[in-house]
């Protein structure tokens, strides 16, 4: 039996199960949800007293102070509020929304007056994207977390198109975000989690789709898959995924070996071992590394692991 420390992965963006509080002021009660997000969606603009309840794939000040996005197992939505949202709100958060129905530039948004309006209902898990082909981002997908791969050709200063083939979409990098679109040329194969979006300021508001990346680590080069969809394989199978390094090699051994480190994307988290030691120089990462790993998947006390034969640092830290 092989030896290890500690198998434990503290996944920053997760905190403890706890009961239903308003995040904004006062004490409003949670309320059943009034319909779900595809039916909430389907409103006419302009309807008021609309409660629907998800979870978020997208916190405030990812793209914006006053804006976050949420879905259930019917669509997703934005959920815009001018003042701005409270703090404490985290990706995969459980909430409940009761505001009104609105359009900006084609993208369908609901719209709380107040902050009693948001209301967390649970600490949960960051949802998993849907694998869709890139001629797919349209209204039918809109509000979605989606995951495209494709070719990458118009590179400009702020985004590109990203082509699988079935016709091409439109990549934007909101600056907010910080991603560094640098290392990105045409001709790259990408693979890349985001939004599906839409910015159409003409009516009939049936183009300008795009998808959104979140975070650096929601584009990576090659065939990726994302983490969650990584941990829904079977042990043998072999994958590829990318992720930031929260967790060093021999954090949970002594005497500190290079064998074990975890990752996570937006998605989800990973543990990476290799009883034989990492395919990487001991010392070359840190906390905040982006590294892209292939390997088997594995599972050690119920623990599930990639057994990595490689491991590639990429020059972009978060």
């Amino acid at each position: 039996m092989k030896a290890r420390g500690l198998p434990i992965f503290l996944f920053t963006l997760l905190l403890a199960v706890q009961l239903a509080v308003p995040i904004g002021t006062g004490a409003a009660p949670v309320m059943a949800p009034t319909h779900t997000i595809a039916e909430a969606r389907a409103l006419a603009n302009g309807t008021t007293g609309v409660t629907v309840q998800g979870a978020i794939s997208t916190p405030a000040n990812v793209f914006a102070s006053y804006e976050l996005w949420m879905q259930d197992d019917t669509a997703g939505i934005d959920v815009y509020r001018s003042a701005g949202f409270p703090g404490g709100l985290q990706l995969g958060d459980v909430i409940e929304v009761t505001g009104e129905i609105a359009e900006y530039n084609g993208k369908k948004e609901i719209v709380p007056a107040d902050l009693g309006d948001v209301v967390l209902i649970d600490r949960g898990v960051p949802p998993t994207p849907i694998v869709t082909d890139t001629a797919s981002i349209s209204e039918d997908s809109e509000g979605w977390l989606v995951v495209i791969t494709g070719t990458v050709s118009n590179k400009g200063s702020s985004g590109f198109n990203l082509n699988d083939g079935s016709g091409a979409t439109y990549i934007y990098r909101d600056s907010t975000t910080g991603i560094d679109l640098s290392g990105i040329n045409d001709g790259d194969l990408l693979t890349l989690v985001g939004i599906s979006s839409q910015h159409d300021s003409s009516a009939p508001y049936d183009s300008g789709y795009q998808v959104l990346p979140r975070y650096q680590y929601d584009i990576a080069h090659g065939e990726v898959l994302p983490i969650a969809l990584a941990r829904q394989e079977s042990a043998g199978v072999t994958v590829t995924v990318q992720g930031a390094v929260t967790c060093l090699p021999g954090t949970f051994e002594t005497p500190a070996q290079n064998r074990e480190l975890f990752i996570q994307d937006g998605t989800a988290g990973i543990d990476v071992f290799n009883y034989g030691g990492l395919p990487i120089p001991a010392g070359s990462l840190s906390l905040g590394d982006i590294v892209t790993v292939t390997g088997q998947i594995a599972f050690y006390n119920g623990l599930m692991e990639i057994v990595p034969t490689e491991i590639v640092l990429s020059l972009i830290h978060i």
